[in-house]
């Protein structure tokens, strides 16, 4: 197939907790919902033996092939453990701080400019004002901020893969 390289990506989970957390940050801090993040709750810890996938993500990696393989985030053994016997959790290896807001944008087809790890928020349209007043409006900066004073949102450690980024 041409393939250069394979990337395992953990799962995505949140618990309803998480999500009421983060949406009451939203709501009064940017007066908006946050209904994107539901498709991420889960009402019980996933189904995951972390011994079994700590076995298969090393035999895996360890596998002669030209094509590469890697896994994201690249959680240590004990790190694993934690993310998936949990909906809590705080990496030991990452620095558990959101720098994606200063880092990275995504234009939608509608033109809406949003930060990744809120779908749904968005700071402006590029088909009203050009990226660079966007990037740099009121809006944007105050999520900025808001990100820079808590580290992190409730929902980031396990919903959003942005936060072991960069």
């Amino acid at each position: 197939m041409g393939v250069n390289g394979l990337n395992f990506h953990h799962l995505l989970f949140i618990n309803q907790e998480m999500y009421d957390q983060h949406d009451a940050i939203f709501q009064a801090q940017f007066q908006q919902s946050t209904p994107d993040w539901k498709g991420f709750i889960w009402d019980h810890l996933p189904n995951i033996d972390p011994e079994i996938l700590i076995g298969q993500i090393e035999r895996v990696t360890r596998r002669k092939s030209p094509v590469s393989v890697s896994v994201y985030p690249n959680f240590s053994p004990e790190e694993v453990r934690d993310y998936y016997t949990g909906f809590e959790f705080t990496s030991k290896s990452y620095k558990n701080r959101c720098m994606s807001l200063w880092m990275a944008a995504w234009v939608f087809p509608d033109g809406q400019v949003r930060p990744y790890h809120t779908m749904n928020f968005s700071p402006g349209n590029i088909r009203e004002q050009g990226f660079r007043e966007i990037w740099n409006n009121d809006r944007y900066r105050a999520y900025r901020r808001e990100i820079k004073k808590r580290k992190r949102f409730p929902v980031c450690a396990k919903g959003c893969t942005e936060l072991y980024r960069y």
